[in-house]
C-alpha cells in the first residue's frame, strides 16, 4: 500500500477518526492530544500540531515517539541533520508521521475487511 495523496483518505470521517485515535494512542506518553476542529482541514491541523511537538520536545522523547509510530531509522536520519530549527524539515518529519499512522489505519481497515469476507 502506497499513500501518495493522503487527502483522498482524509476526506472520509471514519478514516480521520481512526487516524486521530491512532495518533493519540502512539503519543499517549506525551502530554499531547490531537484534535481537529474541521474535517476539511484535518491534514493541515495535524501537520501543525505534530510540527509543534517536534519543535518543542526533547530528542529522547522524539526518538521514543518515532519508534512507537514506526518511522524508519533511515527516514529519521534523512531529516535529523536538518531538524535543528527549520520549519521545512520539521514539516517533512511531521508528514512522515502522518503517513505512517495513516498507513497503519488503512492496513488495519483492509485486514478487518478481508477477515469479514472470509
Amino acid at each position: 500500500m502506497n499513500i501518495t495523496n493522503p487527502a483522498i483518505y482524509l476526506s472520509q470521517q471514519e478514516i480521520v477518526d481512526a487516524l486521530i485515535l491512532q495518533l493519540n494512542k502512539d503519543f499517549e506518553l506525551t502530554d499531547n492530544l490531537f484534535i481537529v476542529s474541521n474535517y476539511a482541514t484535518t491534514y493541515i491541523e495535524l501537520l501543525s500540531q505534530i510540527r509543534h511537538f517536534i519543535k518543542t520536545c526533547n530528542p529522547e522523547k522524539l526518538a521514543s515517539i518515532l519508534y512507537r509510530v514506526d518511522v524508519s531509522e533511515q527516514s529519521f536520519l534523512k531529516n535529523f541533520g536538518l531538524m535543528v530549527d527549520g520549519k521545512e524539515e520539521n514539516e517533512a518529519l511531521a508528514r512522515q508521521i502522518i503517513f505512517r499512522e495513516l498507513y497503519k489505519v488503512l492496513l488495519r481497515k483492509d485486514v478487518l475487511r478481508a477477515n469479514t469476507n472470509t
